[in-house]
């Protein structure tokens, strides 16, 4: 499933204005630690799994009182291009990802 979102579906996922009822959009930027990064994997990892099992619940309920929702989970390491080109020299970060 992963393999063909990413390769069918991702930029159609994306393009939808994210504006529709119990619908929303989130990009969060921020430098944490790195044992506080696997706490925060861990949380969202589990909200993925709450996800999935309400939606083995809900097959219960009449198709017409369900609609169908897709939820996109992801943390990585990473630094828009952007931002990383106006670092300080003196600066770490992990090199741009390759393709």
């Amino acid at each position: 499933v992963m393999e063909y979102f990413r390769n069918e579906v991702l930029d159609d996922y994306f393009a939808g204005g994210f504006d529709g009822e119990a619908e929303m959009l989130m990009v969060v930027h921020g430098q944490i630690g790195r044992g506080l990064a696997n706490s925060f994997r861990e949380r969202l990892a589990r909200i993925g799994q709450d996800f999935a099992n309400q939606h083995i619940a809900d097959q219960k309920l009449p198709a017409g009182e369900r609609r169908p929702y897709t939820l996109v989970i992801g943390m990585r390491s990473w630094l828009m291009a952007a931002f990383r080109d106006m670092m300080r020299p003196e600066s770490k970060w992990p090199a741009a990802p390759s393709r």
